[in-house]
C-alpha cells in the first residue's frame, strides 16, 4: 500500500479472520474475558467497600442489603442489556421491568426480565466499578477511575488492527454538565459541555487511539504546546511509518510540522494565521471570492484561498498547490486547492465515528462521571467492531 515504509506490516486487521464468525465475535476482540473479570473483581471489591462505608446509615429497607457479588456470566448480562438499552429508548430505567400501566402494554419487554430483575441490575449498576478506588491522599490521577478501559481499548488496537495511510486528529465531547475538575466547553459541539477526548482515527471512520483530557498537562519535550504535545501523543505508534495527518488549526503549527517531518510523517491542514513562522507576505495579501495564493520553503506549502472567508491551510504532503474542479451539491462545477479538498476528504473520521455513536446511544444522565465513560467505550468498542466486521462480510 502507498505511502507504508518498508518492513510495516500489511494495513488491515492482523488477526485470522476465519475464527470470526459471528458478529459478537468482533465484539469480543475487546470485550474480553479478561476484562470482563477485571470489571467483576473490582465490582464486587467495590460493593463491599461501599457497604462497609455506609453501613451505619443505611436503611433497612435498603435494597443494598441484598447486595450479593456479582459473575461473569451477570456481568455480560448486565453490558448486553445496557446496549440494548441503546435501541430501546425508555424515559426511565424502571420502564424496562414495567408489568402493568400503557408502558407495558406498548412495549412488553420481556427480554430484560428473562436476564435480570429490576432491582438486581439497579444494583450492579450502582456498584459497577472498575479502575482505581479513590486516594485519600490526592496524588491519584485524574483519569485512574478510566484509565484502565481507555489502556485496554489502545493495546487491542495496536494489536489487532494496522490503519491504511490516512489518519486524522480531533476531539470527541462526552456530554457531561455535573461537577467535574476536568469539564470542558467547544462551541461548535452539539452538546457544548463535557468531557473530552482526543483522539486518531481513519478516515472513514475507525477509532485507533483514544486519550482522555483531564487538563493535567502532557509531556512536551519538543516545547510545541499542549496542542502538539497531544498530537505527538496520540501518534506515538504511527511515526516514521509515512503516515498522512490531518488535523484542523487547533493543533497545526510550523514547529509541529518540522518535529513530524523529522519522524517520516506528513501532514496537511488548516492553520491560525497567528501561528509563528507563517509567512507574513502571504497573511498580507487582500484575496477576492475564490482567489487564491500560496508560498513553498522546502517541502512545506502554505496557500491562502478566498471562499466566504480567507481559508489558510498547510501541508507537506502536495509538493504544489493547484486549483481542482469538483461539482458541489447543488451540481455546480466550482474549484478548489488541492490542500482544502485532501483534508475535507480525510478530515471526517471522528465525526463519522460519533454519528454512528449517536444513532443508537446507550448513554444516560448519571451522578457518576465514570461510570458514563464506560458505557462511551462500549459504544467505541461497538462502533469499531462494526467497521472490522464491514470489512470482512463485505
Amino acid at each position: 500500500v502507498e505511502g507504508i515504509s518498508s518492513g510495516q506490516a500489511t494495513p488491515g486487521l492482523q488477526i485470522d479472520a476465519t475464527q470470526l464468525v459471528e458478529p459478537l465475535d468482533f465484539y469480543k476482540l475487546f470485550l474480553t474475558e479478561d476484562m470482563v473479570e477485571e470489571h467483576v473483581a473490582e465490582t464486587n471489591k467495590h460493593a463491599q467497600a461501599v457497604k462497609d462505608r455506609d453501613a451505619r446509615k443505611m436503611k433497612p429497607n435498603s435494597r443494598a442489603h441484598k447486595w450479593t457479588d456479582t459473575t461473569v456470566v451477570e456481568m455480560l448480562q448486565f453490558i448486553g442489556i445496557i446496549l440494548h438499552m441503546g435501541i430501546v429508548r425508555m424515559p426511565k430505567i424502571a420502564d424496562y421491568w414495567r408489568k402493568t400501566g400503557e408502558t407495558a402494554r406498548l412495549y412488553m419487554q420481556e427480554f430484560y426480565r428473562g436476564l435480570m430483575g429490576r432491582d438486581r441490575f439497579q444494583l450492579v449498576l450502582r456498584y459497577w466499578y472498575y479502575g482505581e478506588e479513590d486516594d485519600p491522599s490526592g496524588d491519584q490521577a485524574r483519569d485512574a477511575k478510566v484509565a484502565s478501559m481507555i489502556e485496554h481499548f489502545n493495546k487491542t488496537m495496536r494489536m489487532i488492527y494496522v490503519p491504511f495511510r490516512q489518519l486524522s486528529i480531533d476531539e470527541s465531547l462526552l456530554a457531561w454538565r455535573g461537577r467535574l475538575s476536568f469539564r470542558q466547553y467547544i462551541t461548535n459541539k452539539a452538546h457544548k459541555y463535557g468531557i473530552k477526548y482526543f483522539e486518531v482515527t481513519s478516515w472513514d471512520g475507525l477509532i485507533l487511539r483514544v486519550v482522555l483530557y483531564t487538563a493535567e498537562g502532557f509531556p512536551d519535550p519538543e516545547e510545541l504546546g499542549q496542542s502538539g504535545a497531544i498530537v505527538l501523543q496520540l501518534m506515538k505508534d504511527f511515526t516514521h511509518q509515512g503516515y498522512q495527518l490531518f488535523m484542523d488549526n487547533w493543533y497545526n503549527s510550523v514547529k509541529l510540522f518540522q518535529v513530524l517531518a523529522d519522524r517520516f510523517t506528513y501532514e496537511c491542514g488548516t492553520v491560525n494565521p497567528r501561528r509563528v513562522g507563517l509567512p507574513k507576505k502571504l497573511l498580507a495579501t487582500k484575496l477576492k471570492k475564490n482567489q487564491w495564493v500560496w508560498l513553498s520553503q522546502k517541502s512545506l506549502v502554505v496557500c491562502m484561498w478566498y471562499d466566504k472567508r480567507n481559508v489558510l491551510t498547510m501541508s507537506n504532503m502536495h509538493p504544489e498547490v493547484k486549483m481542482e474542479k469538483i461539482t458541489n451539491r447543488r451540481g455546480q462545477a466550482v474549484y478548489k486547492p488541492n490542500t482544502v479538498l485532501d483534508y475535507n476528504r480525510y478530515m471526517s473520521g471522528i465525526d463519522r465515528a460519533d454519528q454512528m455513536m449517536s444513532y443508537n446511544t446507550s448513554l444516560r444522565k448519571t451522578i457518576r462521571w465514570y461510570k458514563k465513560c464506560a458505557v462511551h467505550m462500549l459504544q467505541v468498542f461497538l462502533v469499531n467492531a462494526h467497521y472490522l466486521l464491514s470489512l470482512i462480510h463485505i
